[in-house]
């Protein structure tokens, strides 16, 4: 039988299992607010993942 989880269940459960990718924390989840703090988020990531293309 198959179990059925609610969305958030199923969101919780990933992250969790994200953060924690060979036993080391992968990933970790920031709390954003707004469209600003989104796009600042990814532009602080996309730029220190491409330090050598800047």
């Amino acid at each position: 039988m198959v179990e059925r989880k609610s969305e958030l269940e199923f969101e919780s459960e990933l992250v969790d299992y994200i953060a924690k990718i060979g036993g080391t924390r992968q990933w970790q989840k920031v709390e954003l607010h707004t469209n600003e703090e989104l796009w600042a988020n990814f532009k602080r990531i996309l730029e220190q993942n491409n330090q050598d293309k800047l």
